[in-house]
């Protein structure tokens, strides 16, 4: 295999990008920086932020041990908003001009308005409400959009690069390897428009799923290994599930995310928009394969088996951890709004063709323009997130400073969930509204922050306010005394209270049993 002069290899590339091409990937870049500037110029936090902000380690445990290596590179030890934020946007740029060029030419409209929902897809702002590392969300992507485009590909040398992005992948981030089979599954449907030999199609497709495989195999076994060297455990949220229990919730999560409420027009509206687009694309693509004289009907049955097993392949991570567990999943729902503009040609005549471009041009830049407000009224509100969390863990550390007999050493102990215990005209309401509680990560239904651990973290980061944590054995012994049912819960007066020299604080009266805390403080407390 020759190793090919730098010169030399920036012109091949140079030759598959074609201006074109070229301009698309400066579009989205200015369009990216367009849609996400609010928070790449802002100092945005959420939860765990809060602990990363000067040690971003990588969560091993999780299957994440390539973070230890492109963390580094990215991200470094800091959350900075504007390094992060551009290197974010130019592999998100570098990104969907390699998807561009993996599904053909298109006209320059379709591929400007393509570029438009990627870079404004919603799940970008989840990416950017994490900016810590953002990046390396981005790279994830990347790498699956690289073995997605390599795997089929005949070279040797191509199909090693697509393994070795394949558990690049996953070792950043497992979510993002669903792109990669979307694209591979929506390839196959346009293979089955244009291949003359539908073998050869089908030959691409079973070259691409074993490359996949082996790349699992052997992520698996270096993150068996990398756990095993380091003394740790996998958690349950990397685990491997397949049951039917799960291909059930697959479908339905896949529906549930087609009407999500928050959708363009609420959810009816959205979902109806997308099923009949879909059901369009399906019925017109069945009637042109069995026209076709060679293998028409195979074609057909595999178009409509492709088609059948779609909700499988945007969420193919629930088979790795057997539920929906994040937002940070559904990237690969971005191909639902670009498939039918990248594939609309093949199969429509020329008059529907001029149907379908304005119907499509409507919907989507509705669709983006959406999304666009979307992305920035997230910002907006993580933005009103840290501020209301800042001013109220100011007035928290305030009340304790003030507290007679407070000194530094002085242990304090939070009690209850923070933000449940204000009653406004006979309703209990939070010192935190619902959608900006995610700062502290206090929720009434999550037991993992009874004890206040993100609003020490919070404390000690962003106000250097040190507060030492009595042992737990004084803890326990605190929660048995009886002494926090006598008291009030925050802000009220005598909401502050001494046991045995430490400082009591009744957050409020919302609190789980000790077991799960005292779990919770084996799992992630060090």
């Amino acid at each position: 295999m020759r190793l090919y002069r730098m010169s030399e290899l920036l012109d091949i590339i140079s030759a598959k990008f074609d201006k074109h091409l070229r301009k698309c990937f400066v579009l989205a870049i200015i369009l990216g920086f367009a849609v996400h500037g609010y928070v790449i110029s802002n100092l945005m936090v959420n939860h765990d932020s809060i602990v990363f902000l000067i040690d971003s380690k990588p969560d091993i445990r999780s299957g994440r041990w390539a973070r230890v290596f492109w963390g580094g590179i990215l991200s470094g030890n800091y959350q900075s908003p504007w390094i992060i934020g551009i290197t974010t946007i130019i592999v998100l740029a570098v990104s969907i001009t390699i998807v561009l060029a993996f599904f053909g030419n298109r006209k320059a409209w379709q591929d400007y308005l393509i570029v438009a929902i990627f870079v404004s897809f919603p799940v970008i702002a989840c990416n950017f409400s994490y900016m810590f590392m953002s990046n390396e969300y981005a790279m994830a992507l990347l790498f699956a959009v690289i073995g997605a485009v390599t795997a089929g590909r005949k070279e040797i040398y191509c199909k090693i690069i697509a393994v070795f992005s394949y558990i690049m992948c996953c070792a950043i981030y497992q979510s993002y390897i669903h792109v990669a089979i979307v694209l591979i599954a929506f390839k196959f449907i346009c293979a089955l428009f244009d291949e003359e030999d539908i073998k050869k199609s089908i030959k691409t497709v079973l070259i691409n799923m074993v490359v996949m495989l082996v790349s699992m195999v052997v992520y698996y076994g270096i993150t068996a290994l990398v756990l095993k060297i380091s003394g740790m455990e996998i958690n349950r949220d990397a685990g491997l599930s397949l049951n039917l229990f799960t291909l059930k919730m697959i479908y339905v999560y896949f529906r549930d995310y087609i009407f999500r409420d928050k959708a363009v027009g609420g959810g009816r509206l959205h979902g109806i928009l997308l099923a009949l687009t879909y059901m369009a694309i399906a019925l017109k693509g069945s009637y042109v394969l069995y026209k076709r004289k060679k293998e028409g009907i195979l074609r057909m049955v595999l178009f409509l088996l492709t088609f059948c097993i779609m909700p499988l392949c945007f969420n193919a991570l629930c088979l790795a951890v057997g539920y929906q567990t994040h937002q940070l999943m559904e990237f690969s729902f971005v191909f639902l709004y670009i498939f039918p503009i990248a594939f609309y040609e093949r199969i429509f005549d020329e008059k529907e063709c001029r149907i379908a471009d304005y119907y499509l041009a409507f919907m989507m830049l509705v669709v983006t323009s959406q999304n666009i407000k979307f992305c920035n009224t997230c910002y907006y509100s993580l933005g009103l997130a840290y501020e209301s969390s800042y001013s109220l863990a100011n007035r928290i550390a305030t009340h304790i400073e003030e507290t007679e007999g407070w000194k530094k050493d002085t242990p304090v102990l939070f009690v209850g969930k923070l933000g449940w215990s204000e009653t406004i005209y006979g309703e209990t309401k939070p010192l935190l509204k619902e959608e900006l509680k995610n700062v502290t990560g206090y929720n009434a239904g999550d037991y993992v922050y009874e004890r206040g651990y993100l609003l020490r973290y919070f404390m000690n980061d962003y106000l250097g306010v040190k507060l030492p944590e009595p042992t737990e054995e004084m803890q326990e012994e605190i929660l048995q005394s009886g002494i926090i049912d006598k008291m009030q819960s925050f802000p009220e007066k005598g909401s502050m209270e001494w046991y045995k020299g430490t400082l009591v604080i009744k957050l409020s009266d919302e609190r789980v049993d000790s077991s799960l805390h005292k779990a919770y403080k084996e799992l992630y407390v060090h």
